[in-house]
């Protein structure tokens, strides 16, 4: 989506963004198979993660270094009532749950009108003025057309990329299912085509006739602060996605058999920290005009966090203990991801901050898929082999049924009978296994933050000014 800005403009990027957002919401609350809905997530996906990564480019095109890191907070501020009120509204709106994402469709689209006003008449005011390029495509015929696209929107290079992160990743949470395990055919092929088209594509990133647009710009790669910053995004949010998500929630409702709705307001409160704790460091940015030393202390505080998971999250494990686990975790992600963000935008020059933040948050997205895919490799594998190893006998033939019906799981049996016993030991240690795998996913972090320049934020701005003047 970055690159649609940089070629079509701010307004028509961000139009077409909460455009297919909207069609993505309208399918859902249309769909009536799973081929709809599937084609209703694609559509979700790419709108929502492109309205994330066009509102980042939005602040940075529009505000200094000091105050970027507090308006680039403000839009995950709802989450601090969403976390608390969205089990209730869940609820709520169970019954008519079409409408759940129907109105959506109509909300977004009503509350991007400010915006989409303000920036065509901004985008007008400077046509009137002279400032602003013309059309690369004016005048010129259909093939010009599509080979400038191909060339400037990097098409292939998006497809390698692409498709190796999905064929060597999907391949880790059905290898289980299919018949001959990772022996099948099918797996090897998709390995096998994955690992070609990851090895391709930096051969044709760094090729200059063939991707003179890349996708990621080859000097961004020479900044220091840039490649510490995009390795930390990477593993902080594969980590993430091994211990706060997917499998936290179902953990709580079996394990420490809490109901549906504490489950869920507990994991929640890792959002609710991080958003509480990257506004409050936003604003020492403002002050102190440095961001290295939050980066650098957020990496300490989130591996810290993640480490007293893996020691507390155990059977029997208290409330506090749990949510303080938690706390930390959010604590430190808000201190680390928006200053190492803001650490990459302030290495490169004004011209390639919006490059800088597009890439920072594709490698973050790449990172989670990452995390999630191994915690679901780890999960399918481990998770039903352990249920059929320690389930009394008379239920071992359940182990399948159990292992696909959460409410089984946790409600099945009471606490302290040998099956629950059974059941938890199984998630337990599957559990346990993740925040493993989590705390060595997140160790790289406190290396790669000291590896950072450590700028002075005002001394940068000040330069850009001037160079600008």
């Amino acid at each position: 989506m970055g690159k649609i800005a940089d070629v079509f403009g701010r307004c028509e990027s961000f139009t077409f963004a909460v455009v297919i957002y909207t069609v993505g919401y309208i399918q859902q609350a249309a769909s009536n198979n799973i081929n709809t809905y599937a084609s209703a997530q694609m559509f979700y996906a790419a709108g929502s993660q492109g309205v994330q990564v066009l509102q980042q480019i939005f602040v940075a095109d529009t505000t200094d270094l000091l105050n970027r890191a507090l308006f680039s907070t403000i839009p995950d501020l709802p989450f601090l009532a969403t976390v608390w009120i969205g089990s209730e509204v869940a609820g709520a709106i169970l019954p008519d749950w079409r409408w759940g994402y129907g109105m959506w469709a109509i909300v977004l689209p009503v509350s991007y009108l400010p915006l989409a006003l303000s920036l065509f008449l901004n985008q007008r005011k400077a046509g009137k003025m002279g400032i602003l390029p013309s059309s690369p495509f004016q005048g010129k015929d259909a093939f010009f057309v599509l080979k400038t696209l191909w060339y400037e929107l990097d098409f292939f290079g998006l497809l390698l990329l692409a498709a190796a992160v999905s064929l060597i990743l999907i391949p880790l949470t059905i290898a289980t299912r299919q018949n001959d395990g990772w022996a099948s055919s099918k797996i090897i092929a998709m390995l096998v085509v994955g690992i070609v088209c990851l090895l391709g594509f930096p051969l044709w990133e760094r090729c200059k006739k063939l991707a003179p647009k890349a996708f990621f710009p080859r000097d961004l790669f020479k900044e220091r602060t840039v490649l510490a910053g995009i390795s930390i995004a990477f593993f902080y949010f594969m980590a993430f996605y091994l211990s706060v998500y997917p499998y936290s929630s179902s953990y709580l409702m079996i394990v420490q058999n809490k109901s549906v709705t504490a489950a869920g307001r507990i994991t929640q409160v890792f959002t609710f920290a991080s958003t509480v704790s990257s506004v409050a460091v936003s604003v020492l940015i403002r002050y102190t005009g440095r961001y290295k030393c939050f980066v650098t202390l957020g990496a300490c505080i989130y591996m810290m966090g993640l480490g007293l998971m893996y020691r507390y999250r155990v059977e029997g494990a208290s409330t506090a203990a749990l949510v303080g686990c938690q706390i930390a975790t959010g604590i430190g992600g808000g201190m680390l991801n928006v200053p190492a963000q803001l650490g990459v935008q302030a290495s490169v020059s004004h011209q390639q901050v919006a490059a800088a933040t597009a890439m920072f948050l594709t490698i973050l997205e790449i990172g989670g898929a990452v995390g999630n895919a191994i915690s679901g490799a780890i999960w399918t594998n481990s998770v039903p082999g352990k249920l059929e190893r320690y389930l009394p006998e008379g239920i071992r033939d359940q182990a399948s049924l159990i292992y696909g019906n959460v409410t089984l799981a946790s409600a099945g049996w009471p606490m302290g009978t040998p099956e629950r016993m059974a059941v938890n030991r199984a998630y337990q240690e599957s559990m346990h296994t993740l925040l493993l795998v989590a705390v060595v996913a997140s160790a790289p972090l406190v290396p790669l933050s000291l590896m950072m320049a450590n700028y002075s934020l005002d001394k940068v701005s000040a330069s850009r000014r001037a160079g600008q003047a």
